[in-house]
């Protein structure tokens, strides 16, 4: 892995870790989820209300669209937390900067397999 690797990956790890104790624990990887979430529902409901704006007729179905999409977005919020706590190798209810520095490793790794 390249030292630019190591640093983006650094970088990625501070960026959760709000309390900067070198931990990421369950409600900071909660919260960097629930971000990426919020950010997402905000732009689907920009779409939605551009679609009803361009047709007002069809407002019942782009806010039913909406709820389906917030509603999914919310889901892979939680798959996704529960997911990145599968880092913390030692089971300890806190990923360290190894862990997380070896579980990035392995996932780069595989995307250069796959690239070949």
């Amino acid at each position: 892995m390249s030292r630019e690797q190591v640093v983006a990956i650094k970088e990625k790890f501070n960026r959760i870790d709000k309390d900067f104790d070198g931990f990421l624990d369950i409600e900071e990887v909660k919260e960097y989820y629930n971000q990426i979430m919020k950010q997402k529902v905000e732009s689907f409901r920009r779409i939605a209300d551009l679609f009803i704006e361009n047709d007002p007729d069809k407002k019942t179905k782009f806010e039913n669209d909406f709820e389906r999409r917030s509603q999914m977005a919310k889901l892979c919020c939680a798959k996704s937390v529960e997911h990145f706590m599968k880092r913390d190798i030692n089971n300890d209810g806190k990923i360290e900067w190894n862990e997380f520095l070896n579980f990035e490793a392995r996932l780069i790794s595989q995307a250069q397999l796959i690239k070949v």
